[in-house]
């Protein structure tokens, strides 16, 4: 099974690849330079700035435990159950319920989350992120355990 950076690497040496090929047909051995450097620079925009445009596009706020103390404490809690580092917490204000995560590594992930979930939701939410946390340790373990027959 291929793991998640080998997958994304993937992805993008083929939209590279594809911006070059559309530059040759349109210029030749030029315009595939040209393609080349688009993709390659769209790649390395969008690995390094997705985060923040997601986060500007949904005009998301961040959250600490002063503005939203009970949520953050949640968040803070479940981090802390899964040892996972804290990500920073931001609300979006919007009626659809949404929830997504954002960011590359510990120090840059993000969580943004629809404030409908938190007024009405979070414990339910809360749950099930455990149950799935603990589902995916469950699974992790018994692909580690099982044996082929």
């Amino acid at each position: 099974m291929l793991g998640n950076w080998l997958k994304t690497t993937i992805l993008m040496a083929g939209i590279v690849a594809l911006f070059g090929v559309v530059g040759a047909a349109f210029g030749g051995a030029n315009g595939m330079l040209l393609g080349l450097a688009l993709g390659g620079a769209m790649n390395i925009f969008a690995y390094w700035f997705s985060d923040k445009m997601v986060l500007c596009m949904y005009r998301a706020q961040e959250v600490d435990a002063a503005s939203a103390p009970q949520f953050y404490g949640l968040v803070q809690e479940l981090s802390r159950r899964a040892g996972l580092p804290m990500p920073r917490v931001y609300l979006i204000d919007e009626a659809q319920p949404n929830a997504f995560a954002t960011g590359r590594s510990g120090g840059e992930r993000s969580n943004p989350v629809v404030g409908l979930i938190v007024m009405i939701l979070a414990p339910i939410a809360a749950m099930l992120i455990q149950m799935a946390i603990a589902r995916a340790r469950e699974f992790e373990a018994d692909r580690g355990g099982a044996v082929p027959v």
